[in-house]
């Protein structure tokens, strides 16, 4: 009952979602030490080619 009462930060995280995520990038990093979902996605924006 109280999951759809949650703080917008549990809503939202692991937080991956966000357009400015590099304002988020220690507590990110720190996150995907304990979050696969996290580590997935960090993992796969190292092999982005940047432009």
């Amino acid at each position: 009952m109280i999951y759809e009462d949650r703080p917008i930060a549990c809503r939202e995280y692991p937080h991956t979602d966000r357009k400015k995520m590099f304002q988020l990038l220690d507590s990110t990093q720190k996150t995907s030490l304990v979050c696969p979902a996290v580590l997935e996605i960090v993992e796969r924006l190292k092999k982005i080619e940047i432009r």
